[in-house]
């Protein structure tokens, strides 16, 4: 945890992260978990960690695993690819499979908010990312009965300054 913690303490989340995960709790030590997202600023710390406090990792993304930009073994954890911001993906059998098995899920999922310029159509794509994929997760763990220990759900929000020409 001390890698994660240096790195997110930086930016004021660490805190926040720490108390909506609480790995220290006995109860919630050496679980399955289910990463969504966790590919980018936040994920590169937090997969590290939960590897490390001997949880098996199963990280769904929408990229491929060739595109990931955490570096680790990929031996290490699972890997699952699809784009859940797509209602209907939600009824692939295999991802089903793995939330039945999962402990505890922990959604970062959404629109990286700092790669492309924030017009009104990237707006719109950042925020649906985050809610439509959110409210098609509940929906489904819902339906499929299936009542994790532990759901973490956070997204970034950031001020990147203003520009003049834009």
């Amino acid at each position: 945890m001390k890698t994660i913690e240096k790195n997110l303490y930086r930016n004021n989340n660490y805190k926040r992260l720490k108390n909506l995960i609480a790995l220290n709790d006995k109860h919630l030590q050496n679980m399955r978990l289910l990463l969504l997202g966790c590919t980018g600023f936040v994920g590169k710390e937090l997969v590290p960690a939960l590897l490390n406090e001997n949880h098996e990792i199963y990280i769904v993304s929408r990229k491929p695993i060739s595109k990931l930009t955490i570096d680790l073994d990929f031996k290490k954890f699972k890997f699952f690819q699809i784009d859940l911001s797509k209602e209907k993906n939600w009824n692939n059998e295999n991802l089903q499979n793995i939330l039945r098995d999962t402990d505890g899920i922990i959604n970062l999922m959404g629109e990286p908010i700092a790669e492309k310029k924030w017009t009104s159509e990237q707006k719109q794509e950042i925020e649906n990312s985050r809610i439509k994929t959110t409210k098609f997760m509940m929906k489904t763990l819902k339906n499929l009965k299936i009542n994790p220990k532990v759901i973490i759900n956070g997204s970034a929000i950031g001020y990147y300054g203003t520009s003049l020409s834009s």
